[in-house]
C-alpha cells in the first residue's frame, strides 16, 4: 500500500492507499496523531454489520480496529450508485485501465508515492471523468473538505488531522481535496452533462455523511445531512 501526506486550508491528511484484497502492510503508526479517519465502503452508509466486516477486511481491518481501540470517529460519505452504475462503470473502465493495471501493481509497494506519478494517474482519472474514480473521489472531497473538517475544526478549535484508507485508484483524491475548482468541475459534469441531475448516483444518499463510534460494545452510527448537493 503506497500513502501520501499533504495539507489544505481546512485539515492535515493522512492517505494511505492500496489493494483490497490483500492485507494491510503499513500498520498504523502513520494514523498516530489523527483526530478521525474516513474510509472507502463502496457503497454511500455504514452500519454495525458494515463494520464488523471492516474489521476482517484486509486492506481496512487494522485501521478500523484502531479507531476502535483509540476512540477515534469514523466517517465515509461514499457516492453508492443507483440501477445503471454498471454501465457507467464500463464505460468508464477503458480510457482508465491503464492506470487501474500500474496502481493495482504499485498498491503491493509500500512506499510513499512519488508526487509525478500521483498527477499522471490522478489527471488521467480526471480527464476521464469516470464515475468510479474521479466523480466519488469529487464527492469525497467536497463532503470531507468543506463539510467534515469545518466541523472537526470547530469542535477542536484547531486544524484536524484526518487520515484516509482507499483503493490505489483513488490516488486523485489528493488533488480534489486541494482544489475546489477541480472538484467542482467534475460535480459540475455530473450534476449537468452526464445524462443530467447525477444520473448514475443514489441521489438520496448523496449529501449523507455517516460517523461512527465505538461505544465499548458496538458501534453507533449517525446519519449527518451535509446539504451539499442540493
Amino acid at each position: 500500500m503506497v500513502y501520501t501526506t499533504f495539507s489544505t486550508e481546512n485539515a492535515e491528511y493522512v492517505l494511505q492507499l492500496g489493494n483490497h484484497i490483500l492485507e494491510n502492510k503499513h500498520g498504523t503508526k502513520m494514523f498516530e496523531g489523527i483526530d478521525a479517519m474516513v474510509i472507502e465502503t463502496g457503497g454511500s452508509s455504514i452500519n454495525s454489520r458494515v463494520l464488523n466486516i471492516a474489521e476482517a477486511h484486509p486492506q481496512l481491518n487494522q485501521p478500523v480496529r484502531y479507531c476502535r481501540e483509540k476512540a477515534i470517529p469514523l466517517f465515509t460519505g461514499d457516492a453508492s450508485g443507483s440501477y445503471n452504475i454498471t454501465l457507467r462503470e464500463v464505460s468508464g473502465l477503458l480510457p482508465t485501465l491503464l492506470s487501474n493495471i500500474i496502481l493495482t501493481t504499485i498498491g503491493f509497494s509500500t512506499i510513499k508515492i512519488p508526487s509525478i506519478a500521483a498527477r499522471i494517474f490522478s489527471d488521467n482519472y480526471f480527464f476521464s471523468q469516470d464515475l468510479v474514480m474521479e466523480a466519488r473521489n469529487a464527492v469525497f472531497a467536497r463532503k470531507i473538505e468543506e463539510y467534515l473538517a469545518p466541523e472537526l475544526q470547530q469542535q477542536l478549535g484547531r486544524k484536524p488531522k484526518i487520515g484516509m484508507v482507499f483503493g490505489a485508484g483513488h490516488v486523485g483524491l489528493e488533488y480534489d481535496l486541494k482544489s475546489k475548482r477541480r472538484r467542482d468541475f467534475t460535480l459540475w459534469n455530473w450534476r449537468n452533462l452526464n445524462f443530467r441531475r447525477w444520473s448514475g448516483f443514489d441521489k438520496e444518499r448523496l449529501s449523507k455523511v455517516y460517523e461512527a463510534r465505538h461505544d465499548g460494545l458496538e458501534w453507533q452510527v449517525t446519519e449527518h445531512e451535509t446539504g451539499l448537493f442540493e
